[in-house]
């Protein structure tokens, strides 16, 4: 079971720092996410931080898991509970990196598929443009664009007006610095 965490935030900063290697960036959303954590045996295992955009909609900002516990299946878990408690959300939107190479894209993006997301839109160049160092990922490739994918649920199959045609860019993400990144 995940745990609402509503005051001193900052004591998981760790666990965030796996999926967002910026501080700075972390602390832009970090107060306004709804933050929550996965445990086992009173150790932290996962977290996530949940980001109102408005109308209901919300953006998972960053999701991580303890190095020593991923691929093990803690950060579907928490996904799965998210978008539980999120049902009534029309949509639920999450950026990862991608290398702006067609075919050679990160585990990640394949990891939120398999969890029900499906593409939404790409901010080409916003690693490069926001980071002030290369965010290198395990297979040795650099994080470039932002590809956001979204969850819309099927109790809510698009309650958000997408038809598909014409990706939702929520407003707060249109290629500002407030962006952020996060991976499982």
């Amino acid at each position: 079971m995940i745990e609402k965490i509503t005051s001193a935030k900052e004591r998981y900063l760790d666990l965030l720092l796996i999926a967002d290697p910026s501080k700075e960036m972390i602390m832009r959303y970090l107060p306004g996410s709804d933050l929550y954590v996965l445990k086992e045996n009173g150790q932290a295992l996962c977290i996530a931080a949940m980001y109102p955009l408005g109308d209901g909609n919300y953006e998972l900002k960053n999701i991580a898991t303890s190095p020593s516990y991923q691929k093990k299946g803690y950060g579907k878990k928490m996904i799965k509970q998210l978008l539980e408690k999120y049902r009534d959300a029309p949509a639920i939107y999450v950026g990862t990196g991608g290398t702006g190479i067609p075919g050679k894209e990160f585990y990640q993006l394949s990891f939120y598929k398999k969890c029900g997301f499906s593409y939404s839109h790409t901010i080409p160049g916003f690693f490069t443009d926001h980071y002030p160092e290369p965010i290198i990922e395990e297979n040795g490739m650099q994080c470039i664009d932002m590809v956001y994918l979204v969850y819309q649920g099927k109790k809510n199959p698009d309650k958000s007006g997408n038809s598909g045609n014409n990706p939702i860019i929520p407003l707060h993400n249109a290629g500002k610095p407030d962006e952020t990144h996060k991976n499982d």
